[in-house]
């Protein structure tokens, strides 16, 4: 599914692959690696697998869209 299709926090795994984690914030996959790596992402390593904590990727950097309306 592509980025312009998941809108909302919802509509993510609640782990999320590396190179899921990489669309959302718009950088590389190998940067996700690193940055999981140096504990500036909020992952668990699972054997060779990292995974993404996506709930608390988009608190801790503010990706939930900002509602609109009344």
């Amino acid at each position: 599914m592509s980025s312009n299709k998941r809108r909302n926090r919802e509509d993510w795994p609640l782990f999320l692959k590396a190179e899921e984690a990489a669309e959302l914030l718009r950088i590389h996959p190998q940067t996700v690696y690193e940055l999981a790596r140096c504990g500036k992402l909020p992952a668990l390593n699972a054997g060779r697998a990292v995974r993404i904590d996506r709930d608390k990727l988009f608190d801790e950097y503010g990706l939930d869209e900002p509602k609109t309306g009344n």
